[in-house]
C-alpha cells in the first residue's frame, strides 16, 4: 500500500505550506499504518523523523488522499465506443489492378470507391467528406512521370479540415517515386519512413532489380502549423505486394459526423 501511494502522489499535490510538499507526501506514504490508514499527523514529530513535521498535511490534502483511495477501489467503467465504419484501402502492384477504398462493413453496408479514370503508373489522390465519407468530393489522377509537382487545385482541399484524404499508387514505377515539391508536400501531410524506404530503393537498388512499388498515405485534411500537433496520418509502402490499410472511421461520441480515422478494426461477428 505504501508504494502505491508513493507513486500516486509524487509531484501531484499542491505546496500547502510554502515548502516542497512532494517529499512530505513521500514521507506520509511511509507513515501509513498496517491497515492502510494514515497515522495521526497533528503532533509534531521528533527531529529523527526525517523532518516530516515540517510537511504536515491539511484537511483538503487528506480529502484528496481519501478520494484517490476510493477511486482505486471503484474504477470508472470504460466509455462505450460509438458505432464506427470500416476503412479499408487497397493499393495496386499488378498491371491493370486499380486501387480502391472500401467504407463500411457487410454486403449491403459498405461502398467501394475506385478511380474514375484509372491509369497504370500513377497516383490516385482522393478527397472524402468527413460528414459523409462514402462519397468522393474530388479526385486527382497524377501520372507517374509528373512526380515532382503538386497537382493544381489540390491545396484547396488539403487545407480544409472538413475532409479526409488518401494518396494511393497504381502499379507505380520505381523511377517515379515522389521527388522535389511533391515529396515535400506528402511529408507535410504525414509521409515518413514508409516513403523513405521506397525512395532508398529507387536510389540504391533501382528499377533494374525492383521495377514496381506500392504506396499509400491517408489522414485528415487541414492546415499544418509547425507549432501545433497535426492530425494523425497513416502510410504503408511495399515492393513485394499491394499495400493494404485496415482501420476505421469514428464519429463523435453521440454517433454523429464528422468522422475521424481511428487505428482500430471494425467488422461484423
Amino acid at each position: 500500500m505504501s508504494r502505491v501511494m508513493h507513486r500516486y502522489f509524487r509531484g501531484v499535490l499542491p505546496d500547502v505550506h510554502g515548502e516542497n510538499t512532494i517529499s512530505g507526501f513521500d514521507h506520509r506514504a511511509r507513515y501509513l499504518g498496517a491497515q492502510g490508514r494514515p497515522r495521526s499527523l497533528l503532533t509534531p514529530l521528533s527531529s529523527g523523523a526525517e523532518g516530516f513535521a515540517r510537511h504536515r498535511t491539511t484537511p483538503a490534502a487528506d480529502a484528496m488522499i481519501g478520494a484517490a483511495i476510493s477511486e482505486t477501489k471503484m474504477p470508472m467503467p470504460p466509455m462505450p465506443m460509438p458505432p464506427m465504419l470500416a476503412y479499408t484501402i487497397l493499393g495496386s502492384l499488378a498491371p491493370g489492378a486499380t486501387p480502391s477504398i472500401a467504407i463500411g462493413q457487410g454486403p449491403s453496408g459498405h461502398v467501394r470507391l475506385r478511380p474514375k479514370n484509372p491509369v497504370d503508373d500513377s497516383y490516385w489522390i482522393v478527397i472524402l467528406d468527413r460528414k459523409d465519407p462514402r462519397k468522393i468530393v474530388q479526385e486527382f489522377t497524377v501520372p507517374g512521370d509528373k512526380n515532382t509537382a503538386v497537382p493544381a487545385g489540390l491545396d484547396t482541399y488539403m487545407n480544409n479540415n472538413d475532409y479526409l484524404f488518401a494518396v494511393v499508387t497504381q502499379y507505380l514505377s520505381t523511377l517515379h517515386v515522389p521527388q522535389g515539391a511533391f515529396y515535400d508536400y506528402l511529408v507535410k501531410f504525414g509521409a515518413g519512413r514508409e516513403l523513405q524506404r521506397l525512395e532508398q530503393i529507387n536510389t540504391s537498388v533501382g528499377c533494374g532489380s525492383i521495377s514496381r512499388l506500392s504506396y499509400l498515405l491517408t489522414g485528415q485534411c487541414g492546415t499544418r502549423d509547425p507549432k501545433l500537433p497535426a492530425p494523425p496520418s497513416y502510410e504503408l509502402g511495399s515492393s513485394l505486394h499491394a499495400v493494404l490499410l485496415l482501420m476505421s472511421l469514428m464519429p463523435m461520441m453521440d454517433g454523429t459526423p464528422p468522422y475521424s480515422i481511428c487505428d482500430s478494426n471494425t467488422f461484423i461477428k
